[in-house]
């Protein structure tokens, strides 16, 4: 089913209609920052390597563990290079409105893009995507500045024809041209192919654990918990690193006058010693996640992330979820 049409005639990067078909201005921009929040240098250094070959970055880890955070500072930090940035969301298993958001993402960069592909895409009575796809590869092919296109929360495409087209995407992308994905489970795509061509730099959730340094930037930094070493290598263990569970954890020992024995408890391995502001905490924000779809706001500085893991994925220990 094809998106809503909109009977007005706004520019794309404010949202409304973009020939004819309806686009939502808030996909196309990456999330705020919050102040203070921790940048994984050791990640966006990696990022920012000259990659010539590199056609795929992929960003795959359970909810709370840092992806699009990543993926925003490591395009803000680029500016040699423009970003095409869509938000994915369910309605994006209709072909026509994901590839609607996917051109006016590059409009935003190269005003003028697409604008014949887009008429294909909306005509009355058009047919799957052999005849758009090409056209938009032979307009990446002629952009006059290197691009990044950035697909976030990707795992929610089920969509086969959406999930062929991508993959098509990614076999012709000319040179200059990448795409970056982050999802909650690896994207179908020929990722052992490109792989072994040296075209894909990906990106895990045991990348993506915060190290000890980055747990004291957050909890003594951001946080101002004063906390000792010996408490932040007990927590960064207890959460194996998960961003989430770091906050989450740093938010419990606010006001508490022996923050320390705190620590020790929730660290300890007798769980169930560790005090019930920690559960609280956790459910509390699970409901204003459920409520709101406020995310991870609340734990990692990306609104519009969900808090809720995805089914079977893994996560952190469920020792001290508990």
């Amino acid at each position: 089913m094809r998106a809503a049409r909109s009977a007005g005639g706004e520019l794309a990067d404010r949202g409304g209609s973009h020939h004819g078909m309806l686009v939502l201005a808030s996909k196309l921009r990456p999330p705020p920052g919050r102040p203070g929040a921790v940048a994984c240098q050791a990640l966006l250094g990696r990022l920012s390597e000259d990659h010539p070959w590199v056609r795929l970055v992929v960003i795959s880890a359970p909810a709370g563990w840092g992806k699009t955070c990543l993926l925003r500072d490591w395009r803000l930090a680029d500016t040699a290079s423009g970003t095409a940035w869509m938000l994915v969301d369910a309605g994006d298993n209709d072909p026509v409105r994901f590839w609607a958001h996917v051109i006016a993402g590059v409009t935003r960069v190269s005003a003028g893009f697409g604008a014949a592909a887009s008429r294909v895409l909306t005509a009355p009575g058009a047919v799957g995507l052999d005849d758009v796809l090409p056209m938009l590869v032979n307009e990446l092919a002629a952009l006059q500045v290197p691009l990044t296109l950035v697909f976030d929360d990707y795992h929610l495409v089920s969509n086969q024809e959406v999930l062929h087209s991508v993959a098509f995407l990614v076999e012709h992308l000319p040179p200059g041209v990448r795409l970056a994905l982050a999802a909650r489970a690896d994207p179908e795509l020929p990722l052992a192919r490109l792989r072994a061509r040296g075209e894909l730099l990906e990106f895990r959730a045991d990348d993506l654990r915060f190290t000890e340094d980055e747990t004291a930037a957050l909890l003594n930094g951001t946080m101002g918990l004063a906390l000792a070493p010996s408490d932040i290598h007990a927590l960064q263990q207890r959460t194996e690193g998960w961003a989430a569970g770091l906050h989450l954890a740093g938010l419990s020992p606010r006001g508490r006058p022996d923050s320390s024995a705190f620590v020790r408890a929730f660290a300890g391995d007798d769980v169930r010693s560790c005090t019930t502001s920690w559960p609280r905490s956790w459910m509390a924000c699970r409901r204003r996640s459920a409520r709101s779809c406020c995310g991870l706001q609340c734990l990692t500085g990306c609104p519009g992330r969900c808090a809720t893991p995805s089914p079977g994925a893994r996560e952190p220990s469920a020792a001290w979820r508990r």
